[in-house]
């Protein structure tokens, strides 16, 4: 992605309607229709903490524009992607999980959902829970109990599988302040468009329709109009989380972009074989590696130590290596390696990505000798 699409790339979300704004009349007569773009930073890590930042800013810009009512449905147009929204070789068994989450043209949040879980009054009491961002797309059951015993406690949260039912249980301490969960909402594009939805009523813009999936609509315009365009922050800064904090949402956004760049389609076929032809203009031998996806989750994936040093020579010799080597998680330091190493010579000085399934664990990166000498 960095060699093809650059360290100040931003990805552009447009924000159009099928109807006009009546002078003064403060109305959208007709559809506000969000074109995605295969943004994977509208989420509370770019806005403050807050997962609805992004609609905040687009409700103030309709509100402008002197917007205060929508007359049609709020519509999301993903077809930039594939319908495709998991990898080839994900377990089933792992899709409830915030780090499996469901991949779309318009992902919000990352593809998850904030469950906050509390003590409640006393012991034997529901647990106190709240969900960011507030949406009623997620059915949540709380089966979550507060207790007066401090061992043996634990909360947990999982949705069934392509629903948007959820359930949050367990138990928790009195003495605990509060812990969070993560679940990933089924359906990316239904997700960002409800929250969008709702976020529009709560920032005072009426809307009289509906969350609409573009797919599922017959009513679309067929030349809509640009309001507005969302530029994310550059691609530099997005790489940081998804280097330092291994965030696999990130990953598949980027491989799915990079082969709507070159081909129109965003699909994990396109995006694999844009992969493959830069890895082969680096000299990477195709007998050295088996790349399904952007994450790494896939059980298809398979990768030579030579291959994987290969790459990181390649990358150190290209004038956008400090982008690359700057987004590495730092012994001892930040990201997934903030644990380890600490009290070694490798502590702030190897730079590199971790990854592990069952029974396995991987470490591949950088570090500098005592000679000044930079070796993967």
């Amino acid at each position: 992605a960095l060699s093809r699409l650059g360290a100040d790339f931003r990805f552009r979300t447009q924000i159009a309607s099928c109807g006009s704004i009546g002078n003064g009349s403060g109305v959208l007569g007709g559809d506000l229709i969000v074109l995605g773009g295969g943004d994977p930073a509208i989420s509370s890590r770019f806005y403050d903490g807050d997962p609805a930042g992004a609609f905040r800013a687009w409700a103030d810009t309709l509100k402008s524009y002197g917007v205060t009512r929508i007359t049609g449905n709020v519509v999301g147009d993903d077809d930039l992607f594939s319908d495709t929204h998991v990898g080839p070789g994900w377990a089933w068994d792992n899709l409830g999980a915030a780090y499996s989450a469901e991949i779309g043209a318009l992902l919000l949040n990352e593809g998850a959902l904030r469950i906050q879980v509390s003590p409640g009054d006393s012991p034997g009491s529901a647990a106190n829970v709240s969900i960011e961002p507030e949406t009623e797309y997620l059915e949540l059951e709380n089966m979550a109990i507060t207790t007066a015993d401090s061992t043996g406690v634990g909360v947990w949260a999982a949705r069934r599988p392509f629903s948007t039912e959820a359930e949050v249980g367990g138990r928790i301490w009195t003495g605990t302040g509060s812990v969070s969960r993560f679940v990933p909402p089924h359906d990316p594009t239904a997700y960002f468009i409800t929250v969008l939805h709702e976020t529009l009523e709560a920032e005072g813009i009426k809307v009289s329709g509906d969350p609409v999936d573009g797919d599922d609509y017959n009513g679309l315009c067929a030349s809509p109009t640009v309001l507005f365009t969302h530029e994310s922050p550059p691609l530099s800064e997005i790489l940081v989380p998804f280097l330092k904090e291994s965030q696999n949402q990130i990953g598949e956004m980027l491989m799915r972009y990079v082969g709507a760049a070159a081909t129109d389609t965003g699909s994990v076929r396109t995006g694999r074989r844009m992969a493959e032809s830069t890895l082969t203009g680096w000299g990477i031998p195709d007998d050295s590696y088996v790349y399904y996806d952007g994450s790494g989750l896939s059980r298809y994936n398979y990768l030579a130590p030579e291959a994987v040093v290969r790459l990181l020579r390649a990358v150190a010799l290209r004038s956008d290596f400090d982008v690359f080597y700057n987004a590495l998680p730092i012994a001892g330091v930040d990201g997934t390696l903030r644990g380890r190493m600490r009290g070694t010579a490798a502590e702030g000085n190897v730079r590199a990505k971790t990854g592990f399934i069952s029974n396995a664990r991987a470490l591949s990166g950088y570090v500098t000798t005592v000679d000044e000498e930079l070796m993967a």
